[in-house]
C-alpha cells in the first residue's frame, strides 16, 4: 500500500484527509523528480523531505489510536518528577547527579479500543473494545524503558503514550542526538522549564524555534514555580510567552506548575488528555511536517518552471553540431561527386571516360562507390577531420544558451544538473556525429533517369558517328586499292554531303552539344542533391543532438517541472 493510500485510509475527518493525500503525493513526486539528477539529489532539503516521507509512512503504518507526547526539559527543570506525577508512580528516576536523565522512559496508556489504526505488526486497532498494541510503536521510537499505567486517577489519558526524554543540555553527545530525533518523531510536545533556565537561548533556539509549525500541538510548563513569590508568577509566565511568541510557538499552550507540591498537574493532564482524545495530534504533526517539507523543497525546486526551448534555439544547437560533423565539407564533396557523376553520365562517352578517371571526392571521405556493385556504399567511420577547437566551441556556446534559455530561472543545483545532462564527452559526440555522416544515404548510387536517356543518346549518336567512321575508312581503302565499288556501297549524298560523312558529323559534334546542353541540367540537378544531401544529414545530425544534448536537457527541465507541481500542488 503506498503512503498516498495509508494517509486516505487510516487520517480523520479533523484532519483534511484530501489535504493531506495531496501533500503526500505531491512530495512524492517532487522527491522522486530531484532524487534522478546531480546534485539536485544530494541537496539538504531533498534528503529533509525522503526522511519525512519515510517517517510519514512509517507512523501511518503503526498505530494512530495512541498519542505519542514528549516531556523534555533541560537538567534540574524537574521533568522527570512532573513525568513521575503524571503517572503516579516512579518510571523515571530523577536524582541528584547530572545529566540526571540518560535514556527515555515511555509510559503507556491503554487505548480504548481503536478506530481503524493499523497496530503495527503487534496487532491491528478497531472496534469491539479491542486495544490497539502500542508495542510496534515504541518498537520505532525506540523507548528503553517502559511502563503500563493501569489506572489511577488520570484515567482520561487512555491512549497516550507519555515519553521522558534525557536532558537536552545534557553534556553527553549521545543525549542531544537522542533528544533530536525523537523531537522529529512525537505527536505532542511538552517542554518543561524552570524560573532560571526559562529564557535558554539554546532551548529556544536549537528546539523551540524550528518547532513553529508545531506551535498548535506544543505545551511549555513553567515548573518549580513553588520557588516563585506569588506576585512574580504571572509576571514570570507573561515573559515566557512573549519568548514564545517572538520565536513563533505565540500558539503554544503555557502551564504554571510544580512537581514537588502537585500545581498544576490536573490542568496539565486535562490538556494531555484533550488532545489524545481528539485523535489528531499525530495526524496534525504528520500534515505540518509534509508542509515543512514542501516549504523547505521549494528553496531547491525554484518559483517557477523551466523554460522552452524555441525552435530557433533547437536548429541552432543542430547547426552547431552539423558544423562540428562535418556536414558543410559533406555537401560541397557530394555537389561536386553529384556534378562530376552527372556529366560522366550525360557526357560525350569519349570524354566522359576520361573524366571517370578523375578522383570521386567522396571517395576521399569513405563515402564512395563499392567497387563491385557499384552502389554507394558507407564506411564504419568516415575521413572527415574531427572538429577543431572553433567548431567545439560554437558547440559548447550552443549548449550553453540553450541551458540558460531553459534554466535561467532556476536554482543552480538544476543549472548545473541541466549543463551536466546536455554536455556529452567531445569525444563521444565527435564520434556519434561521424557514425551519422558515415550512415546517411546519400542517395547518389544511381543517375537519375533523365540521365539515363541522355547516356542511351550518347551511345546512339556515337555509333552513329563509329558507322560513318568506318563506312569512310571502307570506301578511303577501296579507293586506295582501285576497287571500284557500287553507288550503294559510297553511300550516296544529301545534298552536297556524303552520307557516311554526315553520319560521322551527326554521331560526333550531336554528342558534344548534347553533352554541352546538359551540363546546365546537371549543375541544377547536382545542385538540388546538394540540398537534399544536406537535409538529410541534418536530420542524421539532429538525431544525435537530440540524443546526447537536447533529450538530456529535456529529461533534466521535464523532472525539474514535475518536482515543481509537485511542491506547489501542496
Amino acid at each position: 500500500m503506498s503512503l498516498r493510500e495509508r494517509a486516505r485510509d487510516l487520517l480523520g475527518a479533523g484532519v483534511d484527509r484530501r489535504d493531506v493525500e495531496q501533500r503526500v503525493a505531491g512530495l512524492e513526486q517532487a522527491v522522486s523528480a530531484c532524487v534522478r539528477h546531480e546534485p539536485v539529489a544530494s541537496a539538504p532539503e531533498v534528503a529533509a523531505a525522503r526522511e519525512v516521507l519515510e517517517r510519514a509512512g512509517r507512523r501511518l503504518a503503526l498505530s494512530l489510536d495512541h498519542t505519542v507526547v514528549a516531556v523534555a526539559g533541560a537538567t534540574g527543570s524537574g521533568k522527570s518528577s512532573l513525568f513521575n506525577a503524571l503517572c503516579r508512580a516512579e518510571v523515571a528516576k530523577p536524582g541528584l547527579r547530572r545529566p540526571t536523565t540518560t535514556e527515555t522512559s515511555a509510559a503507556v496508556w491503554p487505548a480504548r479500543g481503536g478506530v481503524g489504526g493499523v497496530g503495527g505488526a503487534g496487532g491491528v486497532g478497531g472496534a469491539g473494545g479491542v486495544d490497539p498494541d502500542p508495542g510496534p510503536l515504541l518498537d520505532w521510537i525506540g523507548a528503553a524503558r517502559r511502563h503500563q499505567v493501569a489506572g489511577g486517577d488520570h484515567t482520561d489519558l487512555a491512549g497516550t503514550v507519555l515519553l521522558d526524554l534525557p536532558d537536552h543540555d545534557s553534556t553527553h553527545v549521545e543525549h542531544h542526538d537522542e533528544v533530536d530525533r525523537l523531537s522529529r518523531l512525537v505527536d505532542v510536545f511538552v517542554w518543561v522549564v524552570d524560573p532560571q533556565k526559562y529564557a535558554d537561548a539554546a532551548l529556544h533556539d536549537r528546539y523551540l524555534a524550528p518547532l513553529r509549525r508545531h506551535a498548535g500541538r506544543s505545551v511549555v510548563v513553567l515548573n518549580q514555580v513553588d520557588r516563585l513569590p506569588p506576585d512574580q508568577v504571572e509576571v514570570v509566565l507573561a515573559d515566557l510567552r512573549r519568548l514564545l511568541a517572538v520565536g513563533g510557538l505565540g500558539e503554544a499552550v503555557v502551564l504554571p506548575a510544580s512537581a514537588t507540591r502537585g500545581d498544576g498537574l490536573e490542568p496539565l493532564a486535562e490538556e494531555i488528555a484533550r488532545r489524545t482524545a481528539e485523535r489528531e495530534a499525530a495526524r496534525g504533526r504528520l500534515l505540518a511536517d509534509l508542509v515543512d517539507a514542501g516549504d523547505r523543497l521549494e528553496r531547491v525546486v525554484g518559483t517557477v518552471p523551466a523554460g522552452e526551448l524555441s525552435l530557433t534555439q533547437r536548429e541552432t544547437v543542430v547547426d552547431a553540431c552539423s558544423a562540428a560533423a562535418g556536414v558543410p565539407t559533406v555537401v560541397a564533396a557530394a555537389r561536386t561527386s553529384a556534378r562530376r557523376r552527372g556529366r560522366v553520365a550525360t557526357g560525350w562517352p569519349i570524354t566522359s571516360w576520361i573524366a571517370g578517371l578523375r578522383p570521386d571526392p567522396l571517395r576521399r571521405l569513405h563515402l564512395d562507390r563499392g567497387p563491385r556493385s557499384g552502389d554507394l556504399v558507407t564506411a564504419a567511420r568516415t575521413s572527415l577531420p574531427p572538429p577543431g577547437a572553433v567548431e567545439r566551441a560554437h558547440v559548447e556556446r550552443a549548449v550553453r544558451d540553450a541551458v540558460e534559455a531553459r534554466c535561467g530561472d532556476l536554482p543552480e543545483v538544476w543549472r548545473t544538473a541541466a549543463r551536466a545532462a546536455a554536455s556529452p564527452v567531445p569525444e563521444d559526440l565527435a564520434d556519434a556525429l561521424d557514425q551519422a555522416v558515415a550512415g546517411a544515404d546519400l542517395g547518389l548510387e544511381r543517375p537519375r533517369a533523365w540521365m539515363r536517356g541522355v547516356r542511351v543518346l550518347q551511345w546512339l549518336l556515337l555509333a552513329t558517328g563509329l558507322v560513318g567512321a568506318i563506312w569512310l575508312l571502307l570506301n578511303a581503302f577501296a579507293t586506295f586499292l582501285v576497287v571500284p565499288l557500287p553507288d550503294l556501297a559510297l553511300g550516296g549524298r544529301v545534298g552536297t554531303v556524303p552520307v557516311p560523312t554526315l553520319l560521322l558529323a551527326v554521331g560526333v559534334l550531336g554528342g558534344v552539344l548534347l553533352a554541352l546542353l546538359t551540363r546546365w541540367l546537371v549543375s541544377v540537378s547536382a545542385a538540388r542533391s546538394a540540398r537534399r544531401i544536406d537535409r538529410v544529414l541534418r536530420e542524421r545530425v539532429a538525431e544525435v543532438a537530440q540524443l546526447q544534448v537536447l533529450g538530456p536537457l529535456d529529461g533534466v527541465c521535464r523532472d525539474q517541472v514535475t518536482a515543481y507541481e509537485g511542491v506547489h500542488g501542496t
